[in-house]
């Protein structure tokens, strides 16, 4: 039979160790959260920003459609400045899209690892009663 102070020693480690574990996927999972929150607000910029580079196409061929001494509402024009408006719309999908799935990507990256961390936890505690046991059995 094995003396108190190291049985209580092996105790303490292993509860270090579970506890370290947990941690360790917490804040993995409250990191990925972040990013998560960054990638969205990323997204949403970029698609503001196309919006807003699409208007400026806009108008800039309506100006030089106009100063061309032609009409900005014949069906020629009409369908151009729509093919842009399209486009411009579009590329602000596209990077609202891109800022969710980087999104979703990260949560499940921060589940994983915080799941992966509950395992690890519980790997130590088994490992760590097994060594008690030992210990105990001398």
């Amino acid at each position: 039979m094995a003396d108190p102070v190291t049985l209580s020693l092996v105790g303490a480690s292993t509860m270090l160790g579970v506890a370290g574990s947990i941690s360790e996927g917490e804040a993995a999972q409250k990191s990925a959260r972040f990013k998560a929150k960054t990638q969205r607000a990323a997204g949403s910029h970029k698609a503001y920003e196309a919006g807003r580079e699409g208007e400026i196409l806009e108008s800039n061929a309506r100006a030089a459609m106009a100063a061309g001494g032609g009409s900005t509402t014949d069906a020629g024009a009409t369908k151009v400045i729509g093919d842009i408006g399209a486009q411009s719309s579009y590329n602000a999908l596209a990077a609202l899209y891109e800022g969710e799935t980087g999104a979703d990507i990260s949560l499940y990256e921060g589940e994983t690892k915080k799941q992966a961390s509950k395992t690890r936890a519980l790997t130590t505690l088994l490992s760590g009663g097994a060594g008690i046991y030992k210990a105990y059995k001398g």
